[in-house]
């Protein structure tokens, strides 16, 4: 499970602990990686769609890494002016299956067992992804939206647990009398 809806974003972990799980030598280098922006919000009577991209910056190979236990996730959340909230997401992953077509999560037997990969929309060097989300809210309502990009890693140390790191955002506020932007 994702639980993006999760405030807390890394679970009672400190930088130091966080790193040595996900491999990489400073968290600058993880949140370097990856780029996300709000390109375009436009707004009809009833629906607002907003454009984000989210690039591929730093890294000379795809994001997340090819170990089906990291992921990306893209969170776009919008409040209203009276309140209202709306979510929805996108998740960059890799799944591997085995012979009999299991999924496989853990990096042991995605080595060893490992015989198909089933899906793979990781992020390429350099690319550029263009997502549209659509939401049910009223030309007249005053917005704020938010796009914020995680790292999710579930390591198997002791004990499997959830890692959710926040890398990058970018927030945009529109009212019913703004022209559109870009």
């Amino acid at each position: 499970t994702l639980a993006l809806e999760d405030p807390q974003l890394i679970k009672g972990k400190t930088q130091e602990s966080l790193l040595c799980c996900v491999g990489v030598n400073t968290l600058d280098m993880l949140k370097e990686a990856v780029r996300v922006n709000i390109k375009d919000i436009t707004r009809k009577p009833e629906e607002m769609r907003i454009v984000v991209e989210i690039e591929n910056h730093g890294a000379g190979h795809k994001i997340p890494t090819g170990m089906p236990n990291r992921k990306l996730a893209l969170l776009v959340e919008v409040k209203t002016g009276n309140n209202k909230a709306f979510s929805s997401s996108r998740v960059y992953e890799k799944i591997v299956i085995d012979k009999d077509r299991n999924i496989l999560t853990e990096e042991s037997d995605i080595l060893i067992k490992g015989s198909e990969i089933i899906k793979d929309n990781r992020i390429a060097p350099k690319e550029i992804r263009r997502e549209e989300f659509i939401f049910p809210i009223s030309l007249t309502e005053e917005v704020t939206t938010n796009a914020n990009i995680f790292y999710l890693y579930e390591p198997c140390v002791i004990k499997k647990e959830d890692i959710r790191v926040q890398l990058d955002g970018d927030e945009k506020t529109s009212s019913h009398n703004q022209a559109p932007n870009n």
